[in-house]
């Protein structure tokens, strides 16, 4: 599956820093159909939202992964935030669909929980929560077009921010991992927010 997707993405930007985690090695779906008649995509490569840069070229899906997820995703490097674009294709009110597990310096590891209906929702839109509100962090990547009516949201992706309390310790690693079964989450992009450009 990895094999067949390295070779149909979009090429990293040439101007992607390393505060855009490069996730290639971890790619193992495509971001969705980009050329169809009745739906609109905005393109993979470099996007910015909120102000913060992501590298959105493919998807860390956790159903192709083993039980553990993934692993070891290098950083290496010390920051004041994380951002990560992630999403679910499906999920269950109140369920914890993933985990962000952040790796210190040292023996500090923080776990970040991503729970359906606050931190995410299905990416396909028409499938709600059941309070039939979707998170606030939420950013159109798809839409469905036709000619009898306007654009429709159809496709998003999320974004969860982690502040470090420990901003002096490096992050060394981050593992993406499932939460409680019953949803497929998947991951698309991790930003570092570097000590000196920290503005809080």
């Amino acid at each position: 599956m990895k094999t067949w997707v390295s070779s149909r993405i979009v090429p990293r930007d040439v101007l992607a820093d390393s505060t855009m985690l490069d996730l290639s090695p971890y790619y193992d779906a495509l971001l969705g159909i980009q050329n169809s008649e009745s739906l609109r995509a905005i393109s993979p490569g470099t996007q910015v939202w909120n102000g913060v840069k992501f590298d959105v070229r493919a998807k860390v899906q956790l159903m192709w992964q083993d039980k553990q997820g993934v692993k070891g995703i290098p950083v290496g490097q010390k920051c004041s935030e994380l951002y990560f674009l992630h999403g679910v294709q499906w999920g269950m009110s109140s369920n914890i669909v993933s985990k962000f597990v952040i790796h210190l310096a040292g023996t500090n590891v923080e776990t970040m929980p991503m729970v359906y209906g606050r931190d995410v929702a299905s990416e396909y839109l028409g499938i709600k929560t059941r309070s039939g509100v979707l998170p606030t962090n939420m950013f159109l990547w798809q839409e469905r077009i036709s000619t009898n009516t306007p654009p429709q949201p159809f496709r998003a992706f999320f974004i969860s921010r982690w502040i470090n309390p420990f901003p002096d310790q490096p992050v060394e690693t981050i593992d993406f991992a499932p939460g409680q079964p019953g949803s497929s989450p998947f991951l698309v992009a991790i930003t570092v927010k570097p000590i000196s450009n920290a503005h809080r």
